[in-house]
């Protein structure tokens, strides 16, 4: 290590000082990282609550016009997840909300809880008529970093 000396105290040379940062600027790297996750987190937050409410209005109130959900989960659903949903759909029950029926005022009590792990794990629940509905959704990412839903699971 080579130092050079200012008023009789050792101290570092400017090249040595680049490689190591002081306190200030890993506190400020820190923060840059806390506040980019805290972006990602809001950002599929957004994203998976537009997506359901958008797609329960639409089948509230178009229940047999399946041309505008097919067109949301060309852009919200992962092609694996839509290849997926393909196999299994029902006649009566939707796949996506688990339910045979929608009614519009449901909406209202969908609440959305983002997974303290990781922000690309959610649940989901509405309230029906009867009962709850509990879903468990999780996304992934694209290649230009955008979220998609690449699963849904009722519990």
């Amino acid at each position: 290590m080579l130092l050079s000396c200012c008023n009789g105290k050792p101290s570092k040379s400017s090249s040595e000082k680049e490689l190591i940062p002081n306190n200030d600027n890993i506190e400020t790297t820190y923060s840059q990282i806390e506040n980019e996750n805290d972006s990602e987190k809001k950002t599929a937050n957004i994203m998976v609550e537009y997506f359901f409410k958008t797609y329960m209005k639409d089948l509230a109130n178009n229940p047999n016009n399946n041309e505008a959900r097919k067109t949301l989960k060309e852009k919200y659903l992962t092609p694996e997840f839509i290849a997926r949903l393909a196999q299994m759909e029902e006649p009566d029950i939707d796949p996506i909300v688990d339910s045979h029926g929608f009614h519009e005022n449901w909406i209202e009590s969908l609440h959305l809880e983002q997974s303290l792990h990781s922000h690309t794990l959610f649940a989901a629940s509405y309230s029906t008529s009867n009962d709850w509905k509990n879903l468990i959704v999780w996304l992934a990412e694209d290649e230009e970093g955008n979220y998609l839903i690449n699963d849904i699971h009722s519990k």
